[in-house]
């Protein structure tokens, strides 16, 4: 998720040394940044990868997914990763998996909920793992109603996403390098970011 390509032995001593030195690592190069990440086939080696999702190189987005026989890597849809979106300002009420897996399918498909404590005011928060589609705008907050007819605004942050474009909404890049950033740029005086 990046609108630069990097070296491919950049890229494999990075994560050789964030992975703790996977066994066999290895990585081939497709182009188009489409990476195959190689290993010796370890459970428990996958289920911490998988765990660890999303992974950032240089502030970019490393969407990994395990290979399947059938996949052709060149023409796999990349747009769908999983992150945590953390639920800030739920009424106290509100903190429970119930809800939080029904704020979240608002955003995108739920994979997991849980409660973390915070140091703020706020005690702990909740938090959904969710399937996000990369090519739609991220939403900053969510307004839901409560039983009594009241609405509340659940702000949402988005936990290593990387670069983030505050003017498109986008993951990827920044929007001192967004095209559509610098094209509004040239027609008004200070276009406003998100």
């Amino acid at each position: 998720m990046a609108d630069r390509e990097f070296s491919l032995e950049a890229l494999e001593a990075a994560f050789d040394m964030i992975w703790n030195h996977l066994d066999g690592l290895r990585i081939k190069y497709y182009g188009d940044n489409i990476y195959q990440f190689f290993f010796y086939d370890n459970e428990a080696d996958v289920i911490r990868l998988e765990r660890g999702l999303p992974w950032l190189f240089k502030q970019y987005v490393i969407h990994l997914r395990k290979w399947k026989v059938d996949m052709n890597i060149i023409n796999e849809d990349y747009t769908i990763i999983s992150t945590w979106v953390q639920l800030w300002e739920l009424t106290e009420f509100c903190k429970t998996s119930k809800a939080a897996r029904k704020i979240g399918g608002r955003i995108g498909r739920v994979l997991e909920v849980m409660a973390v404590k915070v140091r703020r005011g706020e005690g702990r928060i909740m938090k959904a793992r969710i399937e996000l589609n990369v090519t739609k705008t991220l939403k900053q907050s969510i307004k839901v109603a409560s039983s009594n007819c009241t609405t509340h605004e659940i702000l949402l942050r988005y936990e290593r996403l990387g670069l983030y474009c505050s003017y498109y909404g986008f993951i990827g890049h920044e929007f001192k390098n967004c095209s559509k950033f610098l094209e509004d740029s040239q027609d008004q005086q200070q276009p406003e970011l998100k």
